[in-house]
């Protein structure tokens, strides 16, 4: 049990709301049939009729949204699992264009980037997630595009084209999709070819001198058998972080992405679906302010170098160029066969994935530290084939899961002219540090006794150029599954669920790491002369080899009441794969392999209309137990991984859908999550501390506002999303320099349907122009200095849509 007081507000509330809708005088609400009118956003504009009076305004019921979270076509009110689902339309509305944005709809959401979004993205549910860029880590949050598993989340860090719905699954998935995911799952759902002949194309223009096309296209190319569709977006926005160095606006968007399908039903009962994909990115990013300046900000002026004071989110002053770089493609079959009762379904998938990100580590315009190349690429395959179906009570899903991959990833890092100067004064002259708990700021000043070493080793001891010449990992991975998941239908409206998953894994890899760097001929432990002056030290060729078995299984019983109110209680136990460092610096002294992050995870839920279904609420509490949670930290000069021991989510999650009235949807979500780190948790410094970048408290809250207008066939839209989230600390080792205050961002639209299905809209993202930092961390070789990636600013621009 929770015992913090204020666990129990967001409980007193929905205990105030959670009347069955009988008990709102209305009788007539239990008994009211299945049937219900169109959803309002599934409704283009443009389909609503040319000239009609005023409108009368006419109440309905919210119709039932449709999820295929267990596997099933199945309404999101009778479903088992905490689930959010964003349609397409809504996407659209609340301006949402990418898969950073759409915490923007789903409170128990957080997502964060940081170097580049290839490999510094991060997704977050209930708090939890998987930080920093080791290679060798998968996601807590498994990502899904149209049932295709992404080994890492950053490659789900793209712009969102011509999407069905996205369906958002907290809590562990650890029977049904791809590999095992220990936070949850993201399931993306693209739009599928069409027999109906369709175009649509939309201009968006802006401030910041953006420009997003997007063309979309659809149709039979052979009666109604064969359908394809095309779809393509450009995007390209000027940056909004100016180098003073160089004039340079950092931080633009310059990209493309292309999807291709065909869609083939030679019959009833059966379908088969080709997709392939191409995604391109060449862009001036990422770059991080500084937020906080240290004792060594004053060295950097000494030496020549420019600081901002007081750093700003908008203005850097660092020589160079940083780069990022991207190209992904993919393609799959998938064949769903009905076969009787039975139905069959096959998918087979490849990916390929190329990503570069080099140019500047320190952000300052001294020559301190570069990345002169910095490059990854991931090849994936998947294969999947399943069977389901309904035999009397029973309600059963069976299938097996086949993946490979295999990942190379090589930078540099190399000190640059002014490198060997700032070291040795920073250690002369700054005064000492005081690192966090638990944590070593190598380049931190030594103290007095250590002082005399710059002297002894000298500057000679970091030229230029020297450093780690070569970092070089390399994996292969093989994943094979066996899963079921099952639903025993009891009398009485009560559902028994049964999943099981057998997995068995290796992973083979390894890697070195080059170096030409003087300091490190100085032996450890040699008397004045501290750890810090060895930088950029090398590691020995290693190889090592992970391998795993893995039951995980789910189960949960559920009723129905008064064929309206359903509650379910469910125990489901999940990973997240083990596996081999693949950062070689780190391996020097350090680990080779890290464990399974393991979790047990509890939930009580309950969904429940009102007023005849004009409002929907659906409520879980949950407790998560996670053990060896694998953490991967920046410490100043590299990233170091390890399984840091217990953490525990527990919360309540609440979710609302209004529509009182038909022009008027409103969607209101709050979520109360207290993710700290537990009592086995190895570093003691940090236990029963809030966990990294966890908010307590997120809301969310959207109005959607459609009307016909009674001339011209015109009508009108607008759109309001809000997010809230208080207060989170984002570095892994809790530095509180590192803490972000709670923020409110906002979006906007506004916007006018005319005949010829022709809609114009003025749209808005962060109305308010807030400012604020989804990741901090401290200054690579600047101790006591930090730097953050902020969020986008503001920005306004003007849409144009047409419908062929």
């Amino acid at each position: 049990m929770l015992n913090k007081p204020e666990w129990w507000l967001p409980l007193a509330l929905i205990a105030g709301l959670a009347q069955p809708a009988w008990s709102q005088g209305d009788p007539a609400a239990a008994a009211s049939p299945a049937g219900e009118p169109a959803p309002l956003d599934t409704i283009p504009v443009a389909a609503l009729p040319e000239a009609q009076a005023a409108p009368t305004v006419e109440k309905v019921d919210l119709q039932e949204v449709q999820v295929s979270a267990t596997r099933r076509k199945k309404s999101i009110n009778k479903t088992a699992i905490a689930v959010t689902e964003i349609s397409g339309v809504a996407l659209t509305s609340g301006v949402i264009r990418d898969t950073q944005s759409t915490a923007l709809v789903v409170p128990s959401l957080v997502v964060t980037v940081s170097g580049n979004e290839a490999a510094g993205g991060v997704i977050r549910i209930r708090g939890v997630g998987t930080p920093g860029t080791n290679a060798g880590l998968e996601g807590s949050v498994g990502v899904f595009v149209d049932g295709v598993y992404l080994p890492r989340s950053g490659l789900a860090f793209s712009d969102l084209l011509d999407i069905e719905r996205i369906e958002v699954l907290r809590g562990p998935q650890g029977t049904l999709f791809g590999k095992n995911t220990s936070a949850g799952a993201i399931n993306i759902l693209t739009k599928k070819p069409s027999f109906n002949p369709e175009a649509i194309v939309t201009l968006t223009g802006g401030d910041y001198n953006s420009r997003i096309a997007q063309a979309i296209v659809s149709g039979p190319v052979f009666g109604d058998k064969l359908a394809l569709r095309l779809a393509g977006q450009y995007n390209k926005r000027d940056g909004f972080i100016q180098n003073v160095d160089d004039g340079e606006d950092y931080n633009n968007r310059n990209r493309y992405s292309l999807r291709g399908q065909a869609l083939w039903q030679p019959n009833d009962e059966v379908s088969l679906r080709l997709i392939a994909g191409l995604y391109k990115r060449d862009e001036l990013c990422c770059i991080a302010p500084f937020t906080l300046l240290g004792p060594t900000a004053a060295q950097v002026e000494r030496q020549g170098g420019t600081v901002i004071r007081p750093p700003t989110a908008d203005t850097v002053a660092f020589d160079g160029v940083k780069t990022s770089k991207a190209m992904e493609k993919n393609a799959s079959v998938q064949l769903e066969w009905k076969l009787g009762d039975v139905v069959a379904k096959g998918l087979i998938s490849h990916q390929l994935a190329d990503n570069s990100d080099p140019g500047e580590a320190d952000f300052t315009n001294l020559d301190l530290v570069n990345f002169p190349f910095n490059d990854a690429k991931i090849k994936t395959s998947t294969a999947e084939f399943g069977l389901s179906g309904k035999a009397g009570w029973l309600d059963w899903v069976g299938g097996a899961f086949l993946s490979r991959e295999k990942l190379r990833v090589s930078n540099s890092i190399l000190l640059g002219d002014d490198a060997g100067e700032f070291i040795c004064s920073n250690i002369a002259n700054a005064p000492p540090a005081s690192p966090a708990p638990g944590v070593a700021l190598p380049g931190s000043p030594a103290p007095p006794s250590t002082v005399p070493a710059c002297t002894v080793s000298g500057p000679q001891a970091f030229p230029p150029d020297s450093g780690q010449t070569q970092n070089l990992s390399y994996q292969t991975g093989k994943s094979a599954s066996l899963f079921t998941h099952n639903v025993i239908n009891f009398p009485l409206d009560i559902d028994l669920t049964v999943g099981l998953r057998y997995l068995v894994e290796a992973k083979d890899g390894g890697g070195f790491s080059e170096s030409n760097s003087p300091s490190c001929n100085v032996p450890l432990g040699t008397p004045g002369v501290p750890a810090g002056l060895r930088v950029l030290c090398g590691a020995p060729l290693y190889q090592a080899r992970f391998d795993d078995k893995r039951i995980t299984g789910t189960g949960g019983l559920s009723k129905t009441f008064f064929d309206r109110m359903f509650l379910y209680t469910s125990f489901s136990s999940g990973f997240k794969s083990g596996g081999i460092n693949l950062n070689p610096s780190s391996t020097n002294g350090g680990t080779l392999t890290f464990q399974p992050e393991k979790v047990k995870a509890y939930e009580l839920g309950l969904k429940v209309p009102f007023f005849g279904k004009k409002l929907t609420t659906r409520t879980a509490y949950f407790y998560q137990d996670f053990t060896d949670y694998q953490l991967n930290f920046f410490d100043g000069t590299a990233f170091v991984i390890s399984n840091a021991g217990q953490v525990i989510s527990r919360g309540v999650e609440f979710e609302s859908t209004l529509n009182p009235f038909k022009p008027l949807k409103i969607n209101a979500g709050v979520t109360y999550a207290d993710a700290f780190f537990g009592k086995r948790t190895v570093d003691a410094n940090l236990r029963d501390k809030q966990f990294t970048s966890a908010p307590k408290w997120t809301g969310t809250f959207s109005v959607d506002y459609r009307q016909p207008l009674p001339f011209w066939g015109m009508s009108f839209n607008s759109n309001v999303a809000a997010r809230y989230q208080s207060k989170v600390n984002t570095s892994a080792s809790l530095l509180p320099q590192a803490a972000q205050p709670g923020y409110t961002l906002i979006n906007g639209r506004l916007g006018l349907g005319f005949k010829g299905d022709l809609d114009i809209s003025a749209v808005v993202t962060n109305l308010t122009d807030e400012v604020y930092y989804p990741v901090i961390f401290a200054s690579v070789v600047q101790a006591g200095s930090f730097n953050g990636y902020p969020g986008p600013p503001r920005t306004i621009g003007l849409e144009l849509r047409k419908r062929f």
